[in-house]
């Protein structure tokens, strides 16, 4: 009988298009993140660059600390960003989703430290951090702490503001089902 697979917590979507110069360290930055469960799940979205050559090496068979089933490549034709991130939503397994775009990366204890604020607040659907901005070589140029210049997020806020990056988001999975993921139009 074949043993059953553990179902992670969080669910890492990680929508790429020909970004083979980024992708292993986005993947890198899930497979150090500590102290919670996790799956990846990549979605190729039509790449015509090196993507899927290099994510054969993390293939669903195996990854790089020798765990199977952790890291799951799924390639569609071409049909953008929102589309990408609906397919990972509909082939999650986690109780949370977390979304990493293919040229950034998470800072150590980002999973854990947002799953912590679900658990202490089980009414929240949605939990979102600052980030930090670096260049196209990884070097450091800001924080974002979008608290500090916005402390109340009004509507107006919200459109001045923009205070949204999808790296930065952790959603309850049930919360994007309800409202149908995202709008592929966009």
């Amino acid at each position: 009988m074949p043993a059953l697979q553990k179902t992670p917590r969080v669910s890492v979507i990680i929508p790429t298009y020909n970004c083979d110069r980024y992708i292993v360290e986005a993947i890198n930055s899930v497979l150090a993140q500590k102290d919670v469960d996790f799956e990846i799940l990549v979605v190729d979205d039509g790449s015509t660059d090196r993507t899927r050559e290099i994510l054969e090496d993390y293939g669903d068979w195996a990854t790089p600390t020798g765990e199977a089933d952790r890291i799951h490549y799924i390639y569609q034709k071409n049909r953008g960003v929102a589309a990408a991130r609906n397919l990972g939503i509909n082939m999650a397994r986690g109780e949370f989703v977390s979304f990493l775009d293919a040229d950034d990366f998470f800072l150590r204890g980002k999973l854990a430290a947002q799953v912590a604020v679900f658990d202490e607040q089980p009414n929240l659907g949605l939990v979102h951090s600052g980030w930090r901005r670096v260049d196209s070589n990884g070097i450091y140029e800001m924080d974002v702490c979008l608290w500090e210049k916005v402390p109340e997020l009004t509507l107006e806020n919200w459109l001045t503001w923009k205070p949204v990056l999808p790296s930065a988001m952790m959603f309850r999975r049930e919360w994007l089902e309800a409202v149908g993921g995202f709008d592929s139009r966009f």
